[in-house]
C-alpha cells in the first residue's frame, strides 16, 4: 500500500508471507551470507533457502521488495502449467488429455462448491462473487459443515513459495526419468539433489516416486 504496509490478500498467506519476507530481506537488505537464521542470530539456518535467494537477487538488481516477491511467483505459476501440460502430452501422447492435467490438478478440492451454488447460483462469472466468495472466502473449506480442504492454488501454491519451485523440477525429473537416456538421467540426478535447497517434500516425493 502507498503507507508502506503490506496485505497478502488471502488468509492463507497472512503467515507465510511475513517469514518469506524476512528471509528475503535478510539475504537483499542485510548480506546474510553465509546464510544464517534471520529469526535466530548466529544459528545456521534450516530452512530451504534457495527460493528466497531468487527473490534477494533481484533486490540485489535493483527490484523493490514486492517486485523481487512476485515476479518468481508470475514466473514459475506459467512454467508449473506449461510443464503440467508438456510431460503428461510427452508421455502419452494425447494432447487433449494433457490439456486436463492442469485442470484438474489446480482446480482439486472437493464438494464443498456445492455450498457455492446453493447460494449464488451460477453467480462465480461476477467478478465480485468471483473474489469474495471464491478466492477470499474458499468455498471448499467449510468447517462449520466439516468440510476443510484447501484448494491447491490457495493453500500451497500462493502461500509456500517453496512448492512453487520443487513441482516445475519434480515435473521435470519425471520427464527425464521417462526419456531414459544417460544425460537425461545424470540431469535428473542433479535437479533432485539441488531440490533439497528448493523444497524438502519435493525431495521426498522423489525419492518415494525413484
Amino acid at each position: 500500500a502507498k503507507d508502506g504496509s503490506y496485505a497478502t490478500g488471502i488468509r492463507t498467506a497472512y503467515g507465510d508471507t511475513p517469514a518469506h519476507l524476512m528471509y528475503i530481506s535478510s539475504f537483499g537488505f542485510a548480506d546474510n551470507f553465509p546464510p544464517q537464521s534471520p529469526a535466530y542470530a548466529g544459528s545456521a539456518i534450516n530452512y530451504p533457502f534457495l527460493p528466497h535467494i531468487v527473490s534477494a537477487s533481484l533486490i540485489k538488481l535493483g527490484a523493490s521488495l514486492v517486485t523481487a516477491f512476485m515476479a518468481p511467483v508470475f514466473i514459475l505459476s506459467f512454467l508449473l502449467i506449461a510443464l503440467l501440460i508438456f510431460v503428461p502430452w510427452q508421455i502419452t501422447k494425447n494432447l487433449k488429455a494433457a490439456i486436463l492435467v492442469p485442470l484438474i490438478f489446480l482446480l482439486s478440492s472437493n464438494l464443498g462448491f456445492l455450498f457455492f451454488f446453493q447460494a449464488h447460483g451460477l453467480d462465480i462469472l461476477s467478478a465480485q462473487t468471483l473474489f469474495q466468495e471464491v478466492w477470499r472466502d474458499e468455498p471448499t473449506n467449510v468447517p462449520q459443515h466439516n468440510i476443510i480442504f484447501m484448494n491447491v492454488m490457495l493453500g500451497s501454491l500462493l502461500p509456500q513459495r517453496g512448492i512453487l519451485f520443487g513441482l516445475p523440477v519434480f515435473l521435470s525429473v519425471l520427464f527425464l526419468w521417462f526419456l531414459a537416456t544417460k544425460r537425461s538421467i545424470i540431469a535428473s540426478s542433479l535437479l533432485t539433489g539441488v531440490t533439497l535447497l528448493f523444497h524438502m517434500h519435493t525431495f521426498l516425493a522423489l525419492l518415494l516416486v525413484a
